[in-house]
């Protein structure tokens, strides 16, 4: 009788760790993977092999450009501000901080500040200009910094996946982290759509972002589940 409890319990962290296993395999083989299409995607930039692919699908966007769609894409970038996502980011610590979350705090910061440096050290090695084949009128300047890679995009990742990484965590309950991914994934893509509705980034630019800032959120990641120790099936 003593027995059974012991084997319950002992089969239980097998299977939990298989699975925390399973996690770190398959992140970073996608890491992996992000880095090597990344590199590919470079390659085509710094040759010029992109340039024309990119331009045809900047115009195809515009050519279905409207008012309405302006000002929806103006708040939607607005969302992905670097300003946004730092002030974002202390109130999502504030609420951390009296969760007694101090180890995610750790995890949120790191990933915001470490995304935005790497993203600015790869806009100053590339330095490619920002496409010039429209402008729409808006409230903000015209961004003058590199335009590889789109450090929205970057910033969105970092922010709203690990954002959600945590509220699937703290959670935990599986149609709410499906909720909170989802919408994740939603913002995301959304931010970086704007920043080439806008003309402001090439879509390459905005993939490079993707890439890069899944990368290195995988990264934060599996090291705060390693500090922690708690495995978890990831978000």
């Amino acid at each position: 009788m003593l027995l059974r409890p012991v084997r319950w319990a002992a089969g239980h962290a097998r299977r939990l760790y298989t699975a925390y296993g399973a996690f770190v395999v398959i992140s970073l083989v996608l890491s992996v993977a992000s880095i090597w299409i990344f590199a590919e995607l470079t390659e085509e930039v710094v040759e010029g092999g992109a340039h024309q692919l990119d331009e045809a699908i900047l115009r195809w966007i515009n050519q279905h450009a409207s008012s309405r769609l302006d000002r929806l894409a103006l708040q939607i970038t607005a969302v992905g501000n670097g300003g946004v996502v730092m002030v974002l980011t202390l109130v999502a610590s504030a609420f951390l901080w009296v969760a007694r979350q101090r180890l995610a705090i750790l995890l949120l910061v790191s990933g915001v500040l470490g995304a935005d440096i790497v993203n600015r050290v790869l806009k100053t090695t590339f330095d490619r200009p920002r496409p010039e084949l429209f402008v729409l009128e808006t409230p903000f300047s015209r961004p003058v910094s590199a335009s590889f890679p789109s450090g929205h995009a970057t910033g969105a990742v970092a922010f709203y996946l690990v954002l959600a990484y945590l509220l699937g965590r703290l959670g935990g309950k599986g149609w709410f982290r499906v909720l909170v991914n989802g919408l994740a994934v939603l913002f995301v893509l959304a931010i970086g759509a704007s920043r080439m509705y806008l003309g402001v980034h090439y879509p390459s630019d905005v993939l490079a972002g993707w890439l890069i800032g899944f990368v290195w959120v995988t990264l934060c990641i599996l090291g705060f589940q390693a500090l922690s120790r708690t495995p978890l099936s990831g978000p």
